[in-house]
């Protein structure tokens, strides 16, 4: 319903789709409700539409059963653009909501294999930021990180494309998750193709920022650049080096080379290096934190922050 359903006020609850399955998995849920879905072909809007009336007359107090679920979870007369994965989802175990985002795929999501390119094509689009943001929350509690970006439409509203790139996050994504109904048989193409890709180490790194550390670790140790570069038994550039983020293998390697376990942590973590390309300014509120002893950083809607004293 959150991807191709319809459930705004003084409107009949609707749900529309190409995928039998898809159609098949509602009318299958709709039933939990005591609802028969009533399945009406269109052969012009190319696609077959599920309404979902109430299973008794309304008045009095009484409401379609699947109207009043979605307005507690605060989804019932939200257009397109104003979606969002309701607060539950975000409680429950990472199967369900594995499960959750299979399903959700198989609405506005894609996963198809690009011969030219030679590699996946896995994102999300939707008009609503708040649904795109909700979404690469949940995956990362599924070990998957995505891209966000705004692609705009003219005469219509801005869309928001949730891409998920490199093939071992596409990997992860599709064997964790995957796409439920006729999508998923692409999606089973995709995963088998990936099988026979290499790794694009290029895509978690570390910050080039760790360079200052490494240099100031051979600094102290006195060992020269290019007595490094040799025990890297890689060739001597000058400052070359230390102008491009590292992979994780590499400075597992240089971590190796300086016997550093603090290098060794780094290119060991489950952290994921993202570059802050726009901060904008939300509503006030008042938040509580709890200082732990030694810990000086929170995850904060996935972002790890700092702690500051005040």
């Amino acid at each position: 319903m959150i991807g191709d359903g319809s459930c705004v006020k003084r409107q009949p609850i609707r749900y529309a789709s190409i995928d039998e399955q898809n159609l098949a998995a509602v009318t299958t849920a709709a039933a939990h409700f005591g609802v028969t879905a009533v399945r009406d072909e269109y052969p012009a809007a190319r696609c077959i539409t599920l309404r979902l009336p109430a299973p008794y007359r309304l008045g009095h107090g009484k409401r379609n059963p699947i109207a009043a679920w979605l307005d507690e979870l605060g989804l019932f007369g939200m257009r397109s653009y104003d979606k969002f994965v309701p607060k539950v989802i975000f409680d429950v175990g990472n199967h369900q909501v594995a499960l959750f985002l299979r399903h959700l795929w198989a609405t506005d999501g894609s996963v198809r294999w690009d011969e030219k390119g030679n590699e996946g094509r896995v994102y999300y689009a939707s008009t609503s930021r708040r649904l795109v943001d909700d979404i690469a929350m949940l995956l990362l509690r599924l070990g998957v990180h995505g891209r966000i970006k705004r692609v705009p439409q003219s005469g219509y509203r801005d869309c928001w494309f949730l891409t998920i790139a490199g093939s071992q996050n596409q990997t992860q994504f599709l064997s964790v998750v995957g796409v439920h109904g006729a999508r998923g048989e692409a999606a089973r193409r995709v995963l088998g193709e990936l099988s026979s890709v290499a790794p694009n180490l290029n895509v978690d790194t570390i910050p080039n920022e760790v360079w200052v550390q490494v240099r100031e670790i051979l600094a102290s140790n006195g060992v020269t650049h290019r007595a490094f570069a040799a025990a890297m038994n890689t060739k001597f550039c000058g400052s070359t080096l230390w102008k491009h983020a590292v992979s994780r293998s590499r400075l597992a390697k240089v971590a190796e080379v300086l016997d550093d376990d603090g290098l060794r942590v780094l290119a060991t973590s489950d952290v994921f290096w993202d570059r802050v390309v726009d901060i904008v300014s939300g509503r006030t509120q008042e938040v509580f934190t709890c200082s732990v002893l030694g810990a000086d950083n929170l995850v904060v809607d996935g972002v790890v922050v700092r702690q500051t004293q005040q």
